[in-house]
């Protein structure tokens, strides 16, 4: 297994044990990860390696807090709940009905994503950097809104089976929010870096050692709550000079080649 982006908790657990899987011919497995530590990878199989406990309670009342964050964003209103909702709790509903009363709102949101997609190149290409990160954050908000969707749907799903809301406006939400989000297909936009003067010139792979990862010593770590669900923010992302992300890979690696390690 190739692992190249970060693991953490369940999620590491999960993905990691897939390689547990038994098929005929297969005696052995091996992970190269990329992106994580063999002490963040430890500290998560050790949570669950003999029993899970909770650091403390979930907060029922977190779906509320949701909600209100989901309603101030402006992207919907009261009125496309409740008809896509409607309709969805309706025996009679259909799938046709349901596309009509979700698309205007996807739609409105897919052109505002398309326009500052538009308006961020725009700027990059007269190198305005105050318009590009504006356009970029308006990007960013609404994959957040969308995620935050997603957030809402699964912790609803999870706490309705503990906890009795009595609220309809919470349900409809739920309903209303499900099949919108598989609607909302933003695209994937990167910063691009001109790599085309860089030239790999030796590269080796060498074993650093073994490292014990002893799953039953110490106090395994506990499950944390969904606290902080849907708390997400748009963030600055960090940048540095190229010639000085090549400096710190070369330092890596300063002394360790030989000219054994050249490509040819």
């Amino acid at each position: 297994m190739y692992v190249d982006r970060r693991l953490a908790g369940i999620q590491a657990v999960q993905t990691l044990s897939r390689l547990n899987r038994a098929t005929r011919g297969k005696d052995t497995t091996y992970v190269l990860d990329f992106a994580n530590s063999s002490d963040a990878i430890l500290e998560a199989f050790r949570t669950y390696y003999q029993t899970a406990e909770l650091e403390d309670v979930t907060d029922p009342n977190r779906i509320f807090d949701m909600r209100a964050q989901l309603d101030a964003t402006g992207y919907y209103n009261s009125f496309e709940v409740e008809r896509a909702a409607a309709i969805l709790i309706d025996p009679k509903g259909t799938q046709a009905q349901l596309v009509a009363a979700l698309a205007p709102v996807a739609d409105r949101l897919l052109k505002r994503f398309s326009k500052a997609q538009a308006a961020r190149l725009n700027a990059l290409e007269h190198k305005d950097v105050a318009a590009a990160k504006a356009a970029s954050d308006e990007m960013e908000a609404l994959r957040l809104f969308k995620n935050n969707l997603g957030v809402f749907v699964r912790l609803y799903a999870f706490l309705s089976q503990i906890f009795d809301y009595q609220n309809t406006d919470i349900e409809k939400r739920f309903l209303f929010y499900k099949p919108l989000a598989s609607l909302l297909e933003f695209g994937s936009e990167r910063d691009t870096v001109d790599l085309s003067q860089i030239t790999l010139t030796h590269h080796a792979v060498k074993s650093l050692g073994k490292t014990p990862m002893q799953l039953d010593s110490g106090d395994a770590p506990k499950v944390k709550p969904a606290s902080d669900a849907g708390s997400g923010a748009v963030q600055d992302k960090q940048k540095a000079l190229l010639r000085e992300i090549i400096e710190r890979v070369n330092d890596l690696f300063n002394g360790d080649l030989t000219d054994d390690d050249r490509l040819v």
